[in-house]
């Protein structure tokens, strides 16, 4: 058994395979994803004999977090073929690439899972949630607003680029996008037969599955073009009925009445790991109170098992073995990100050791 680190292209087509088998993706997106987001040298794999049979595939993102800009690993395509499964492949696989991310500088990773329980034992937490609503568009309630939009193609991704730039310097951690980065959303949504829309101020990321209009994202920097586009999606909405992904503070709660017929889910959406505690906690200094020793343990990364004394806008190693509180890295990550809080912790109740962090973050990419 050999834990590849990098792919050769003799292996391409048997990552593909894994993937198809793996996963229930279309024809068109596994085509867009092997084309344009496929990256051999960050594709990890196992390899038995001549068959590929775990992998996972850490493709790049450049996001900011607290007004710093990070190079991150986004875990995506986690997958073992089925009669290789329990036998702890994956383990193996996970416990080499978050070493791999140590090794390379990262600060912190993320990851959207599908089962969250498989990446809780590595140290990942939720960090971000999204609100999913299944609504009669007709009830929302706006006052009907005129409005004017055009269809993004090619020569829009700039102009997309800075809307989207503006909306995002209110959370805590975005993706960065450039003009390349849309362009990429736009193949990738192509594969839905989806389209972007550009209000004055905003735009929705849409697309039709049996006959209901979905929106994957809702971007918009005034009160005014927020109203053009809930108008736009009372007219055009089929069957009366409308998806909408988005994040947990969407003023679309705030005009959708509770009626039987809207249904808004809180769902678990973004999962975080950080890789350095040293480095985070130097680049995220004020996120914790003064003069505080912080023994952290995690069970994949050697190296992040110390006490950390933050004094004075310092963070040193502690050689002695007194510390004030006790943490894993998991729960280190959902405190630093804002997702929970020192207080909602009974074993942490009375350690006052970080300041109050408002949750909001907002990353939105699928692969």
């Amino acid at each position: 058994m050999d834990i590849l680190v990098a792919i050769k292209d003799e292996d391409k087509e048997a990552i593909r395979d894994l993937y198809v088998n793996s996963f229930s993706d279309s024809v068109q997106f596994v085509d867009y994803y092997f084309k344009e987001k496929f990256i051999s040298s960050r594709v990890m794999a196992i390899k038995e004999d001549t068959r590929i049979t775990s992998m996972l595939h850490l493709n790049p993102f450049e996001v900011r977090f607290n007004g710093e800009k990070y190079h991150v690993s986004y875990i995506v395509a986690v997958a073992t073929a089925i009669e290789y499964r329990k036998k702890g492949y994956m383990g193996r696989l996970m416990q080499a690439a978050l070493n791999r991310l140590f090794e390379s500088g990262e600060v912190f990773s993320l990851l959207m899972p599908i089962d969250s329980r498989i990446y809780e034992r590595y140290g990942y937490g939720f960090i971000e949630d999204h609100l999913r609503f299944e609504c009669d568009s007709a009830t929302f309630m706006v006052k009907p607003t005129k409005y004017d939009y055009t269809v993004a193609d090619d020569k829009d991704m700039s102009k997309l680029a800075d809307i989207f730039e503006e909306f995002t310097k209110q959370f805590n951690l975005s993706t960065i996008r450039n003009s390349a980065s849309f362009e990429m959303l736009y193949k990738e949504l192509l594969t839905d037969n989806g389209k972007i829309l550009i209000f004055k101020d905003g735009y929705v990321m849409s697309y039709y599955e049996d006959e209901i209009l979905h929106i994957r994202e809702l971007v918009s920097n005034t009160d005014n073009t927020f109203n053009e586009i809930i108008s736009y999606i009372k007219e055009v909405t089929h069957l009366g009925k409308v998806v909408i992904m988005d994040h947990s503070r969407s003023p679309i709660k705030y005009i959708t009445p509770n009626i039987s017929q809207n249904i808004i889910k809180l769902q678990p959406f973004m999962m975080a790991r950080i890789i350095n505690v040293e480095a985070f906690m130097k680049a995220n200094i004020k996120l914790f109170v003064n003069d505080i020793k912080i023994k952290v343990t995690d069970d994949f990364i050697v190296d992040n098992n110390h006490i950390f004394h933050i004094h004075n806008d310092t963070v040193s190693k502690n050689v002695d073995l007194e510390f004030d509180v006790e943490v894993d890295i998991k729960l280190l990550t959902q405190l630093a990100f804002g997702y929970m809080k020192a207080t909602e912790i009974q074993s942490l109740k009375k350690k006052d050791f970080m300041n109050d962090i408002l949750n909001n973050n907002f990353f939105n990419e699928y692969v």
